[in-house]
């Protein structure tokens, strides 16, 4: 519910898809995350969103000085890329 309210409020999910597009482009990966998340919630282009997370996983990985969070945001970006 509150996934629809905020995509509403933003404009429709074409803007949001944008927002998180423009988010991992610029580097900020965890907005990309959120944004890409609520998408997810209301089935927006799921494929596309998902690709986008899973890009946005490994790029917000490449940043962690902590090796087990490193590696935890890899094997999230694999599991959605898996589909498991």
């Amino acid at each position: 519910d509150e996934a629809t309210k905020f995509i509403a409020l933003a404009g429709g999910s074409f803007n949001v898809l944008a927002a998180a597009q423009k988010a991992h482009a610029d580097g900020d990966f965890q907005w990309a995350l959120e944004l890409a998340d609520r998408l997810l919630n209301v089935g927006h282009e799921v494929a596309v969103v998902t690709q986008l997370k899973a890009d946005a996983l490994r790029a917000h990985a490449v940043a962690q000085i902590n090796c087990p969070t490193r590696h935890y945001y890899i094997q999230s970006a694999k599991e959605l890329e898996q589909g498991t």
